[in-house]
């Protein structure tokens, strides 16, 4: 029930079912070929056969079901791909501004920035999509993330929204009053990058640094 009722929304976690049901094929295959008296390798054959019916069809059907081809294909194409344009046009735009920021926190669903920065995370979220999609879990996500700020503030935070409909956005760090403050108080915006995806909607980047301290 916990894998299959998580507190997030998305059904990619349900693919931690396969942990217990193998646990429950093995006991099957156990019983099914714990006859000592069949060759020893035959045995052995027939437990990998009972393992690879039982686990194999779900990540399958999830493989097929999500285009995992077509996911493929693009992800081995992504320089000449249009599905990986946002995130070239993310990568540059935060690039003009990164200066030499050391570490980076990201308000917004662009993990890959890490990797293609090679900074460091700070938070322990990768995105936001867990603080705000109304989970019982947000207020707890949501104030882990200001204390992971507090505990190591980044050189560089990023706030980012691909998908924002007829110039209104869903998730601006207003959406959050607290980490709206925590950006005004110690950060300044010091970049800003905006593209339109199509007739109705569009991307933004915002990029922040962080404040130098006042020395008196």
């Amino acid at each position: 029930m916990a894998i299959l009722s998580t507190l997030t929304q998305y059904p990619h976690y349900q693919q931690l079912c396969l942990v217990p049901l193998m646990l429950a094929i093995a006991c099957c295959a156990q019983v099914l070929v714990g006859d000592r008296s069949a060759p020893e390798g035959l045995r052995l054959r027939s437990g990998w056969v009972i393992l690879a019916v039982g686990l194999l069809p779900l990540p399958a059907f999830y493989f097929w079901h999500n285009d995992g081809p077509h996911i493929v294909h693009e992800t081995w194409h992504s320089q000449q791909s249009r599905v990986f344009e946002k995130q070239r046009m993310i990568d540059s735009t935060v690039r003009q501004f990164a200066g030499h920021a050391r570490s980076l926190a990201v308000w917004g669903w662009a993990p890959y920035l890490y990797v293609d920065l090679g900074l460091p995370p700070t938070t322990r979220a990768a995105g936001y999509a867990s603080m705000n999609d109304g989970n019982p879990s947000q207020a707890f996500l949501r104030e882990a993330f200001l204390r992971d700020l507090g505990a190591a503030p980044p050189d560089m935070i990023v706030d980012t929204e691909d998908y924002i409909v007829r110039g209104i956005r869903r998730t601006p760090p207003s959406t959050f009053p607290a980490l709206a403050g925590y950006l005004e108080e110690n950060y300044q915006l010091v970049g800003r990058g905006t593209a339109a995806l199509g007739p109705d909607y569009s991307l933004l980047v915002d990029v922040y640094l962080r404040r130098l301290p006042v020395i008196p």
